[in-house]
């Protein structure tokens, strides 16, 4: 998610001096996840910590859960729209210091081809995203336009691209990276 790759480009990305960063972090963060299942996120990093030390946080925190009452409820996804742009944010603003292109893609899920009424509940997570980019001031790149009915052949499943659909993310990629050149 989005956190995991801020993490990551602080950490260890820009260490690789690239020319260009382009996060595809969105869809996963605002599906339902349930504390303790895969996806599930803190803020906190715990990894400079030794082993007992985070046994008995997380333990002390999960107890804290069960008598504590959530002022907004419980949570429900991953991560939030507003952590979201926190890290998308933060990504930006690493990337602009270390003067690196920064840029926002966004996958397209396989109900999302052939789809044009844009108030459509599936464009939710699309116009959120697309938001968040606009926020930062940088592009925003959607390849559905590139995919063509039907379009079993390029996914593997509702949200993962086949070789193929690999393929024509790549050759947009490639159209929108000259571009900017």
């Amino acid at each position: 998610n989005a956190f995991q790759g801020l993490r990551y480009l602080k950490t260890r990305g820009l260490k690789l001096k690239p020319h260009m960063v382009i996060t595809a972090f969105g869809t996963n963060e605002w599906n339902k996840a349930l504390p303790g299942e895969p996806g599930w996120v803190e803020w906190e990093d715990l990894t400079g910590r030794s082993g007992i030390e985070v046994l008995i946080h997380e333990a002390i925190r999960g107890s804290n859960a069960l008598i504590t009452e959530v002022p907004f409820g419980a949570r429900e996804f991953r991560v939030s729209p507003g952590e979201y742009t926190d890290a998308v944010v933060s990504m930006r603003k690493l990337c602009q210091d270390a003067g690196v292109t920064f840029a926002v893609l966004y996958l397209p899920s396989k109900a999302e081809i052939g789809v044009t009424d844009s108030l459509h509940a599936i464009y939710r997570v699309k116009q959120l995203t697309e938001g968040v980019a606009r926020y930062c001031f940088c592009p925003f790149w959607d390849p559905a336009e590139v995919f063509s009915l039907p379009a079993d052949s390029f996914y593997v499943d509702p949200v993962h691209f086949s070789p193929s659909g690999n393929r024509l993310v790549a050759g947009y990629l490639v159209d929108k990276i000259i571009t900017l050149q």
